[in-house]
């Protein structure tokens, strides 16, 4: 989550690093450009600049460049990617369609002038409208390569995925809406891919859905069915247009922490809503043995931040000595302030849950933790959640949902991770389940441990960063 970005557009490996593609401002124009990230590890990160450019004026097919993806063929990269123009709509011509751009280094992209995939003509699909952010994969099903396409099908009015086939990725041939549309209200940046003997489709949903976010659907099979299971996200509503990808050992999901929208002094605010703007957030995909997923911060991000040091816990009459060298909340509500941070580090910590209530850290408050933003485990509720001190991040909270569900019983052991970087702030639980937000006014950048109930207990406390807690 180290660099800004607008929105990931496509993510592939290639000779040894994760290309990470995403939307940039043409300077001073209109439209919209694919530039590049380039990473051997998620720590250190090169910026190649634009890589595909859209056409920037009004009657090119591509004025504005959206979502696709990147394939590997024989040593050739193909990137399909969306080229929209609101003014065809007013022409009654498609506004969005999918077109192609190749590559043999990853770096210098050449546009095929001759290539189009549209939905003009298919009584399948509603047109002008929705048909960007293709996918393209390997179907081994149909022994034919497949292109998932944000779309409206006519027998999916809420919105679905449209499919594609080509025998060599140059010749496409529009076939049916894809099972799993019909669902949500939007698929937007489709990403399919088989794990072990599951096949998993990841998407973005917003507008009548219940949570701006990306979400997961599960099927043994490309024809389905397709399911979602009983946790369908892989953070809060902070974040979005995620995409996948693979090295071939170990899988990353990459999307956008979005900014808050600026005020009228062009400055964000904790009490604004989620923009669409923002950084780089990555987790890394784990499968459970249910087959539903699971993220993590990659340890080798955890690893950046240095040598670990313990942080000092409470000498206080209110907080008691544990055998294992932590303290137990002798009363509630309490709070401790433990120090300041850096303003880029790793805190981690063990915490055991008291039979009900919330436990956890705040960061930017006062002595007792007022007016901080906090991170918590809800016992009763069985959530994971951040507040600035009862009040929601955002304006939005449903949209937001600066919560997650976790399985948890009174007197389990947590293992607690934060990272704050700047602005932005990410919490992991048992390596897991995360949970991401914004935090602008963080204060002097104390930090402390809560509780609002007699029996929470806190113990490992470290902190990874710059400079040690103060």
């Amino acid at each position: 989550m180290k660099t800004d970005i607008y929105f990931l557009t496509a993510a592939y490996y290639w000779r040894g690093h994760f290309h990470l593609m995403h939307l940039q401002l043409k300077p001073g124009q209109k439209g919209w450009d694919w530039a590049q990230l380039v990473t051997p590890d998620f720590v250190a990160f090169e910026h190649t600049g634009v890589a595909i450019p859209g056409g920037g004026t009004d009657d090119a097919r591509d004025r504005d460049i959206f979502t696709g993806s990147v394939f590997e063929k024989e040593g050739r990269l193909f990137a399909f990617y969306c080229g929209h123009n609101d003014l065809f709509a007013k022409q009654q011509k498609p506004d969005q369609i999918m077109l192609l751009a190749t590559s043999s280094d990853g770096i210098t992209w050449t546009k095929d002038k001759d290539f189009v995939l549209t939905p003009e003509g298919d009584t399948r699909y509603r047109w002008p409208g929705a048909f960007r952010d293709g996918f393209v994969f390997w179907n081994p099903e149909r022994k034919e390569y497949g292109m998932l396409v944000t779309a409206t099908p006519f027998n999916a009015p809420m919105g679905g995925l449209a499919y594609a086939r080509s025998a060599d990725l140059k010749h496409w041939k529009m076939g049916e809406p894809f099972p799993a549309s019909g669902r949500f209200a939007g698929y937007e940046c489709p990403d399919i891919f088989q794990w072990g003997n599951r096949w998993y489709l990841i998407f973005s949903t917003y507008w009548r859905n219940p949570g701006w976010t990306t979400r997961y659907m599960i099927a043994p099979s490309l024809q389905g069915p397709w399911t979602s299971p009983a946790d369908d996200f892989f953070d809060g509503g902070t974040l979005y247009a995620a995409k996948s990808v693979s090295d071939g050992k170990r899988r990353y999901l990459c999307g956008t922490l979005p900014r808050r929208d600026p005020n009228e002094k062009g400055i964000s605010t904790d009490e604004s809503a989620n923009g669409w703007s923002g950084r780089l957030l990555f987790h890394e995909l784990q499968q459970r043995a249910d087959g539903t997923l699971g993220v993590r911060i990659p340890p080798q991000v955890e690893d950046s931040f240095g040598k670990a040091t313990a942080v000092r816990l409470p000498d206080h009459p209110w907080w008691s000595k544990t055998a294992d060298d932590g303290v137990r909340a002798a009363q509630g509500p309490i709070a401790f302030q433990l120090g300041t941070l850096p303003s880029r580090c790793l805190l981690r910590a063990e915490l055991t849950l008291p039979p009900t209530g919330r436990a956890g850290f705040w960061f930017g408050g006062n002595k007792d933790g007022k007016e901080g933003f906090r991170l918590f485990v809800d016992v009763g509720a069985r959530l994971l959640a951040w507040d600035r001190h009862e009040r929601p991040l955002g304006s939005n909270p449903e949209k937001e949902r600066n919560y997650r569900p976790l399985a948890i019983t009174p007197g389990d052991r947590l293992k607690l991770k934060v990272i704050l970087d700047g602005y932005a702030a990410v919490a992991c639980v048992n390596d897991d389940v995360c949970l991401s937000t914004r935090m602008y006014d963080r204060r002097e950048n104390t930090f402390g441990i809560w509780s609002d109930t007699v029996g929470s207990e806190f113990s490992k406390v470290m902190l990874q960063g710059i400079d040690a807690a103060r």
